[in-house]
């Protein structure tokens, strides 16, 4: 009995991973569609990596963070454009207009 409830529990935990990236992910994208929307009547737009600031949080992820307000086509330290890095990835971009 005791091994099929750590089996539910695992599909349970990874069903919430799924499900958290998922949502995250149609976040970023949504965001990202309102974004290149607003650049294209020529407002231009920075963004920056936001993290959940505690120690769960990846080193890349850190690293993000710290480059700060960047050109919105520019990719951050990682090479990434934007979160989600990995599943379960809790960080977000923020995006503003350029200055």
């Amino acid at each position: 009995m005791t091994l099929r409830c750590q089996e539910d529990k695992h599909v349970r935990d990874r069903a919430e991973l799924v499900a958290i990236t998922e949502l995250g992910q149609a976040f970023e994208h949504g965001a990202d569609i309102a974004s290149d929307n607003i650049q294209s009547w020529g407002i231009q737009l920075e963004k920056a990596w936001l993290t959940s600031e505690d120690d769960r949080v990846s080193e890349e992820c850190w690293e993000n963070q710290d480059d700060g307000w960047i050109p919105y086509d520019n990719p951050f330290t990682s090479g990434d454009y934007g979160p989600l890095r990995f599943p379960g990835c809790r960080c977000t971009k923020l995006r503003r207009r350029a200055r």
